[in-house]
């Protein structure tokens, strides 16, 4: 997976007639601390479920999105300002494209159409009936991203993906905080190898 975003991050996004805001994640702003971030959250339905100090990470249930219960949400901080929202959805042979296309069709409204990265390998294709199998399979992947510039590396941005864990996952990201949990966590694993 680390390699299709990585792949993904790298190419540009075309169509977009003009920038996107991407100010927040379900009504939580990036860049406000942790305690704000989670009342926000509980404030609109959810609960925190835990919350991984080190990792600088909370788990929260009962987040629902566009009319749907996730499974699980993530919020991500760095030195207490919030980066990252990721929420998920179980999918199975037979929800799988309907959530899809709702979930998408949810973000367009907010975001614009975004840009289109889904992919099938033979023997699979598109509407053949077998695009899940191919998912688990790891011979495809449903994936659409929102951008606030052309290009991912360098702008915040909405990526929403089914593969082959048959989990729909949509990730929010501000990418000034992002960078900066890039390097103190970077410096941070470092720092632990070493000290083994």
């Amino acid at each position: 997976m680390k390699n299709f975003l990585l792949a993904l991050l790298l190419l540009p996004l075309i169509g977009n007639s003009q920038p996107i805001q991407i100010e927040s994640f379900y009504g939580i702003k990036f860049g406000i601390s942790r305690q704000e971030a989670l009342q926000t959250a509980t404030t609109l339905g959810a609960s925190v479920s835990s919350i991984d100090e080190f990792e600088e990470l909370a788990y929260l249930n009962n987040l629902n999105f566009a009319g749907t219960k996730s499974r699980m949400a993530y919020l991500k901080f760095v030195d207490n300002k919030f980066y990252e929202g990721i929420i998920e959805f179980d999918v199975n042979q037979t929800n799988f494209a309907h959530l899809y296309e709702k979930m998408k069709l949810a973000l367009s409204k907010s975001y614009g159409y975004g840009k289109d990265y889904s992919w099938m390998e033979r023997p699979y294709y598109f509407g053949d009936g077998s695009e899940f199998f191919a998912l688990q399979e790891k011979k495809g992947k449903f994936c659409h991203v929102w951008a606030k510039g052309k290009l991912i590396t360098s702008d915040d941005f909405i990526i929403m993906e089914i593969g082959a864990d048959r989990v729909l996952r949509i990730v929010f990201q501000n990418h000034q905080y992002a960078s900066m949990a890039s390097r103190k966590f970077g410096r941070l694993g470092a720092n632990h190898t070493s000290n083994k």
